[in-house]
């Protein structure tokens, strides 16, 4: 599932056309860019004769980024990566889908279901940095923002989330300027990173926490406990402060550094009498407050690095003199990491942007990237595999109390167990052996795709050509993700010759939640050859059967095998206990 567009266009609108809502920097013009719903009307009634392009969920995320007003107006792509030294959306596409299009046409964005977004008054189009890739230039009129069903509370415009801060009182001329910080989360926030919003709180500053939801599916799980546990962990920032938080909580930040020589801090802030718009069921949060924006998350900043993140002080968009002038790093202690020349570059564009679109929503200082002290993603997963506790010196029990629920140690998690190997090697006498064992065993429901079987129902319809054998591979995947997702165990035997194929269904287990082990059973050709109870191998020498794998066609080794078994050498009992044997030892079965 997707983004869609949403279904009332007037209902976004609103924003434009209401009063104070809806005001810009200085409560005047408002920065959302969409057409009104007579041009809008007039536009997607013409778009039935323009030629249509079917954003990813990427560039639809972009898309929003231009119509929400964070890139000025009237929005568009340009032919540059860069304005004013600030990275900005750009629509690429394959040679093939920009071939038809003319100079000067007027091109249908659409959403994956086909709802018109925007108009593109096309002007040019140039070949892109992106080897053969065609970059598309012109203007953009919006006709709608693109419908999340996901958190819709969250999902603030720079109008809404300035009118936000004027209500709660965190903008404005009492408050002075720098009052309101923008604390970038591309992954999750830990003790430390609670530790130093409660830091730039103790200055008299307020917080907004913005994560990149840009291209997200509303139907992820990871996604939405991503978001549970932001909001576990603003929950945290209010808190009383643990002993064993103490030292983090009071590390120096890098506002603490560039605002030293600055006057002694404001007094802790009173309590907010405000609400987070659209619910009612979150109690009043005076520190800080959550906001989902369509930019597009940043592995760069997901993990701890050197240094461990950047703070920048912006100017105030309604004039007069930054509180926090100048940026400055945290001091990193110890560090010896060093970032290669295309991570340093990367990362500063990154700064560069996220302080503009900080500025865009209305606040005046911007940091990026997980505060010293936070974990890792290796170090959680570890945790969370072996169903360790996650200490509250790493994350606040609230966020710690999310992961566990929703990621279970390996024991009780989904599995796949993929064999693969050649005909008669054995996978399928192996599957089928070790589904019984597992059975036996109990703890786990268990279920088998059998190369055979699948070809007589799953894939039916299927040939052996190269093409037909990796979607056979591929359909398998998808079954089996979709089965260890859910936390059920599959085991699966098709021969999977290609490496390729391999990988994406490794990826596809994965992504969905699930573990992945590959077993690669490897017997030799010749003793496959010498079983050949259905008279392959023959009918392939013979010429009658084409492109059969091990004879004319390839098998790609596998250089990532969990675990090897040679049926020629071990019976199937002592190779299904090698398989047994490794899944104990790697906790995926209880009792290691």
């Amino acid at each position: 599932m997707s983004a869609t567009s949403d279904p009332d266009p007037d209902r976004q609108r609103a924003a434009q056309d209401g009063p104070s809502g809806a005001s810009g920097p200085a409560g005047g013009e408002p920065l959302l860019t969409l057409v009104s719903p007579a041009r809008a009307a007039r536009l997607t009634a013409a778009s039935l004769d323009w030629p249509s392009l079917t954003l990813t969920p990427d560039q639809l995320a972009e898309l929003e980024l231009l119509l929400v007003g964070a890139f000025g107006s009237p929005p568009g792509y340009p032919a540059e990566d860069e304005l004013d030294g600030v990275m900005v959306p750009s629509l690429v596409v394959a040679p093939d889908v920009a071939a038809p299009l003319s100079a000067e046409a007027t091109i249908a964005l659409r959403d994956q279901e086909g709802v018109m977004i925007a108009a593109l008054h096309l002007r040019a189009a140039v070949p892109a940095a992106q080897g053969s890739r065609i970059r598309l230039v012109g203007t953009v009129e919006g006709v709608r923002l693109p419908h999340h069903p996901d958190h819709p509370d969250l999902r603030l415009t720079p109008d809404e989330l300035r009118a936000q801060l004027r209500a709660r009182g965190w903008t404005g001329p009492q408050v002075g300027s720098g009052a309101a910080w923008a604390v970038w989360a591309d992954g999750l926030l830990h003790t430390a990173d609670v530790g130093r919003i409660r830091a730039l709180t103790r200055q008299g500053k307020r917080c907004v926490v913005l994560a990149p939801v840009g291209g997200a599916d509303p139907a992820d799980a990871h996604h939405h406990l991503r978001i549970r546990c932001l909001l576990a962990a603003i929950d945290a920032v209010d808190t009383p402060l643990r002993p064993s938080e103490a030292t983090l909580a009071s590390e120096a930040v890098a506002s603490d550094a560039i605002a030293a020589g600055a006057a002694a801090r404001r007094p802790e802030p009173g309590p907010d009498p405000y609400r987070r718009p659209g619910t009612g069921e979150h109690p009043p949060r005076h520190r800080s407050l959550l906001v989902l924006v369509p930019a597009l998350p940043a592995p760069l900043l997901v993990n701890p690095r050197e240094p461990g993140m950047s703070a920048t002080a912006l100017p105030p968009a309604g004039g007069g003199s930054a509180e926090v002038p100048g940026t400055a790093e945290a001091p990193v202690a110890g560090g010896d990491g060093a970032d290669t020349p295309d991570e340093s570059a990367q990362l500063a564009r990154l700064t560069a942007q996220r302080a503009h679109l900080a500025s865009v929503y209305g606040l005046t200082g911007s940091l990026i990237g997980p505060a010293i002290g936070a974990p890792g993603r290796a170090e959680l997963a570890s945790l969370l595999d072996a169903g360790s506790p996650i200490p509250a010196e790493l994350t606040p029990p609230t966020v710690a109390a999310e992961l566990t629920l929703a990621v279970p140690p390996r024991s009780r998690r989904g599995l796949a167990v993929l064999f693969t190997g050649l005909s008669g090697s054995g996978k399928s006498t192996l599957a089928g052996l070790l589904v019984c064992r597992l059975l036996e065993e109990g703890g786990r429901r268990v279920s088998l795709l059998d190369g055979d079987v699948v070809r007589t129902h799953l894939s039916a319809g299927l040939g052996f050509s190269r093409a037909d054998r990796e979607t056979n591979v591929r359909r398998i995947g998808f079954v089996a993700a979709q089965v260890a997702g859910a936390g059920g165990t599959v085991v699966c035997a098709p021969i999977a010759p290609y490496a390729d194929v391999r990988a994406q269904v490794r990826g596809l287990v994965r992504g969905a939640g699930g573990g992945f082990v590959l077993v690669h059973v490897s017997t030799p050709l010749a003793v496959c050859e010498s079983r050949d109870r259905k008279g392959l191998y023959a009918k392939a020498r013979a010429g009658v059967i084409a492109a059969f794998t091990g004879v004319s066609d390839p098998y790609e080794e596998p250089d990532d095998a969990d675990v090897t078994v040679n049926t020629a050498e071990l019976t199937s009992e002592q190779a299904v206990e090698r398989v047994l044997d490794h899944l104990r030892v790697a906790g995926w079965l209880a009792g290691a």
